[in-house]
């Protein structure tokens, strides 16, 4: 073996002893950052741990629900029943799902085999735990996956170096971290991983210098983009960066040659493989094809144009110039009857989106534009980066840069897409890192200071140091977020323990609620985080209930959205800037619904209070108020007793109904009504006050008075449910 060949060749067993530290430091500072529930501290004592991730609940029912079909993996979300979504019917089936189902299939294959046969609380708690410590696993793998890119683009003693940089980078990185923590059950790190994975792909297809097409490596990464796409769709942006530098290489090649043919042959092969992958997707799916944001035919059209681009270029210059004319014509076709529609739409829709341009993206904390935090949220990998931009310029780093300033661009737009800057960045970093010449004739040495460096770094971050250099979970801290989500969890539990009200009977809540009480509560629900997905009266409409302040139209709207019951937190606040920007609101109200359920003071007659959480666990920020707030409170939709004194107009009828809480605390329902004109003064009464529990709710002794005379008056549940008019006084 000469020299030169030698230097080429990677040491398998100190690159394998590298791979093994790189996962083993994610899965621990994964770990390290968990944020679970543990048992008695929200969860019951069946359960080893909860989650209170949203889109991590999301996943648990969906594969909950795969699980109980055999692998179906569902379209529609039969508990979200509310509204209409833009283009796509609604009905009682649910409303369709935004989001691929390839990561529920994934979940699926590896779940099944040990997950219970039996649906229940044993397979709930399987789910929640399995689905809640995959993202570490995905989390590891994204690490290996950008140390192994390193490594192999480096090539010879370097690569170790290599390997370690971009490893540790993956995971160390704070943005990383928050996708893939022990209790986050996301998709995020597994796409960011198959990114990388489809661009080493890519990257050997660009650089085959072989006679013919490599078939298998060709199928291969377009069946790894496929996957991609169907686990997280904007993964298909690798589609439109691919496309150019084919052609480049086909340029490079020279027009006409046997190589420029083989390219164009390689890239046809891939972007119709890609098309046919994703055929099945969009042929189910019951979104308009011409959707990005959504799983569509558009992701396989896209692919197929993309594709036929390289159609005439794949044969002999002395190709008929009939099928050079179809060709012309099919690609003509679709842009004229595609591009100035429902695509350019579609387009736009998506440009807004990764701009947090939208109505929902730009109201959300994740879709902010970090600003100056970037360099917290990346850590030192971003300066690795900038250097690995510029060093070593190599022409086959192309694909990589070109790829890595695009993700730049969409992270200095919002929070969410920094982590999938982080592997880019990882690996340009370590290939810049692994080609020092210092580093090749040293490489175990210096891979263990740069992995010492990172660390050290790491912890002197300008935000503060991240979790994992503090080593402690979250079920260990008394804080108001553990106190709200375990109040949150623990109303769920009541829910789905209260018999069903009916077909399309929904519970409002915020937005962000929407997927817990779906996986907890086996609820419907009016609140969802799909978000852009939704028409804007449907996103809109539990923000527009609970900031009203006028009684009349929030029970019209009550009614007219099928709302059963109202689910309300102390810590409604942490998402009080999207909601006054989404309604146009200079402030909530003082006097809005959701200040007033909270604080059980001015509380309409048509809501009654039926549970709340225990005293235990009351919201650590009100823990020194004479009366401090429960984490959560439900409040039940009924017509309510109309309680009627007829006296002379100006007359003042007022109420009181004291009521006791099953966890012993005692509250005070107060109402007070005016008789107008037709000599009535009618109050609505929501509470029974015949010793009959409504939900942890009793009612005492029903005391009233009006015009000098008062009473006690016993008010049936049945009078309640069917708003019967009971009459107290009557001068006549």
């Amino acid at each position: 073996m000469t020299r030169s060949q030698d230097a080429y060749l990677i040491p398998r067993a100190g690159l394998a002893l590298v791979l093994l530290g790189v996962v083993l430091l994610a899965a621990a500072t994964r770990v390290a950052t968990r944020t679970v529930l543990e048992p008695g501290l929200g969860v019951e004592r069946v359960e080893s741990f909860g989650t209170f991730d949203p889109d991590g609940h999301y996943h648990m029912r969906r594969l909950e629900r795969a699980l109980g079909d055999g692998g179906a993996i569902a379209g529609r979300d039969p508990l979200l029943t509310q509204g209409e979504l833009q283009g796509v019917e609604v009905d009682l089936k649910g409303a369709p799902i935004p989001w691929p189902g390839g990561f529920t299939r994934l979940l699926w294959l590896f779940a099944a085999p040990f997950a219970p046969a039996q649906a229940g609380p044993a397979r709930d708690a399987f789910v929640e735990m399995f689905v809640g410590s995959s993202a570490v696993v995905f989390g590891a793998l994204q690490a290996l996956v950008a140390a192994l890119a390193a490594a192999l683009l480096v090539r010879g003693s370097g690569a170790l170096g290599a390997a370690m940089v971009a490893g540790s980078v993956v995971a160390l990185a704070p943005a990383a971290l928050r996708y893939s923590f022990l209790g986050m059950g996301d998709h995020h790190a597994l796409a960011s991983g198959l990114i990388v994975l489809s661009l080493l792909l890519i990257d050997f297809l660009l650089r085959a210098t072989s006679d013919g097409v490599p078939v298998l490596r060709t199928v291969a990464a377009a069946g790894t983009l496929a996957v991609g796409v169907s686990i997280w769709l904007p993964c298909a942006g690798l589609m439109g960066l691919a496309a150019p530098l084919f052609a480049l290489g086909c340029w490079r090649a020279g027009p006409g040659s046997p190589g420029a043919r083989d390219r164009a042959r390689t890239a046809l092969l891939y972007f119709t493989s890609v098309a046919l992958f994703l055929l099945p997707m969009g042929l189910s799916s019951p979104w308009p094809w011409s959707r990005l944001l959504e799983p569509s035919l558009m992701h396989s059209l896209v692919a197929a144009c993309l594709g036929l681009c390289f159609l005439s270029s794949a044969w002999s210059p002395r190709s008929p110039w009939v099928l050079r004319g179809v060709v012309a014509l099919i690609l003509g076709a679709l842009v004229i009857a595609g591009v100035p529609g429902e695509a350019q739409a579609g387009f736009q829709r998506a440009l807004a989106w990764v701009s947090a341009r939208d109505s929902f993206m730009g109201g959300i904390g994740e879709s902010r534009a970090p600003g100056t935090a970037l360099l917290n949220w990346t850590g030192p990998g971003l300066v690795l980066a900038a250097w690995g931009l510029i060093f070593p310029w190599r022409r086959e780093m192309l694909l990589w840069r070109l790829m890595f300033l695009a993700a730049l661009w969409a992270g200095c737009q919002q929070v969410r897409f920094i982590e999938t800057l982080v592997p880019l960045m990882a690996v340009l970093g370590g290939v810049a890192f692994g080609s020092l010449k210092l580093v090749a004739r040293r490489p175990r040495l210096w891979s263990l200071v740069a992995a010492l460096l990172l660390l050290g770094v790491h912890g002197w971050l300008p935000a503060g140091p991240p979790g994992w250099t503090k080593g402690f979970a979250l079920s260990d801290r008394e804080s108001a977020t553990l106190t709200s989500h375990r109040s949150i969890r623990e109303a769920c539990r009541w829910l789905r323990g209260q018999s069903d009200p009916g077909p399309r009977m929904a519970v409002l809540a915020q937005w962000d609620l929407g997927h817990g009480i779906e996986w907890l509560a086996r609820r419907r629900t009016l609140a969802s985080n799909f978000g852009a997905y939704l028409g804007a009266d449907t996103f809109l409409a539990p923000w527009v209930a609970l900031a009203s302040t006028d009684d009349v139209e929030l029970q019209e709207s009550l009614s007219s959205q099928r709302v059963s019951h109202i689910l309300v937190t102390s810590r409604w606040q942490r998402n009080q800037e999207p909601w006054i920007k989404n309604l146009g609101l200079e402030a909530i109200p003082a006097g809005a619904i959701v200040n007033r359920l909270v604080e059980f003071r001015e509380v309409p007659g048509f809501l009654r209070l039926v549970h709340q959480s225990p005293l235990e666990l009351f919201d650590r920020a009100h823990a020194q108020d004479p009366d401090p707030l429960p984490g959560a409170r439900i409040y039940e939709v009924v017509p309510g007793a109309i309680l009627v004194a007829r006296v002379d107009p100006g007359e003042v009828l007022q109420v009181a109904l004291p009521l006791s809480l099953s966890d012993g605390q005692r509250l005070m329902h107060r109402a007070r009504a005016t008789a107008g004109t037709d000599g009535e003064a009618r109050i609505r009464l929501p509470y029974p006050s015949d010793g009959q529990a409504a939900g942890d709710v009793m009612g005492g002794e029903l005391r009233w008075s009006c015009a000098g005379h008062s009473g006690v008056y016993r008010v049936s549940e049945d009078d309640v449910r069917k708003g019967r008019r009971v009459v107290l006084w009557s001068d006549s």
